[in-house]
């Protein structure tokens, strides 16, 4: 591939106005600039989509974790689902495994 003073270079021995070449030399600049602001603007995204994305992963994670916990202290078998006291007096039923954890 060709760099633009290459391009502008070849363009200058079919091009004999130096105003033409001016506006090409400018039109390669603008290009050249809409180009970085794209490549930036992608390169942003794709970072913010990566992080993103790797805060999804750890939710999911986290999420399996808790739904494996909830599961474990489900009762196995016939046995219906009682509540139970615990150490400091408080009745430990299902749906207290759904409250927030303070």
């Amino acid at each position: 591939m060709k760099t633009r003073d290459e391009i502008i270079a070849a363009l200058s021995d079919k091009i004999e106005d130096e105003q033409t070449l001016g506006e090409v030399g400018k039109w390669f600049d603008e290009y050249e600039g809409h180009e970085r602001e794209v490549q930036e603007g992608y390169k942003a995204k794709t970072d913010e989509m990566s992080a993103l994305l790797a805060a999804q992963k750890e939710e999911i994670k986290t999420q399996k974790a808790r739904n494996y916990d909830l599961l474990m202290q489900v009762p196995s078998g016939d046995d219906a689902v009682q509540d139970k006291t615990g150490d400091d007096g408080e009745v430990l039923h299902f749906s207290s495994l759904f409250e927030e954890v303070k």
